[in-house]
């Protein structure tokens, strides 16, 4: 019987559907450092993520908006930030006392990171790119590497 009590528990948090509401808010690329993003798709309403080459992350669904990615070993969230307004891929703070940082941010739908660009052969695109981030932070990895 205990078995039979895990087994419901397992399917009642996997099989939370999402509100076409909320499948439109969060659709879309987000930039999870300055040369890395994550893709957020769904199927059937069920939420999907392409990461690293994983084309077909399957997160747990946790709540309304709150995910569990294994491969990332995160708990993740998506939040619109009071400052600008646009919708973040936040990782849940471990510690409960701490605050949503907003630091991966929706992409536009025609932005790409600097090795997209350099994988597209838009040189100049790529070079303009990393010179932008040299300059907003010139400890970033991407700029070691580059130049």
């Amino acid at each position: 019987m205990f078995y039979v009590g895990i087994f419901f528990l397992f399917l009642s948090c996997n099989s939370k559907s999402n509100s076409p509401e909320f499948i439109e808010r969060v659709s879309g690329r987000y930039l999870m450092n300055s040369d890395e993003a994550v893709e957020v798709y769904f199927e059937n309403e069920e939420l999907l993520m392409k990461w690293r080459g994983a084309e077909r992350l399957k997160p747990l669904a946790l709540g309304a908006e709150t995910f569990f990615v294994k491969e990332m070993n995160e708990k993740i969230t998506f939040q619109t930030s009071p400052n600008d307004g646009l919708v973040y891929l936040c990782i849940v703070p471990k510690e409960k006392e701490s605050i949503i940082r907003y630091d991966a941010p929706m992409m536009g739908i025609n932005d790409k990171t600097p090795s997209e660009l350099l994988d597209l052969g838009e040189y100049e695109s790529a070079k303009k790119a990393i010179i932008e981030i040299r300059q907003k932070d010139s400890t970033n990895f991407l700029v070691a590497e580059s130049f």
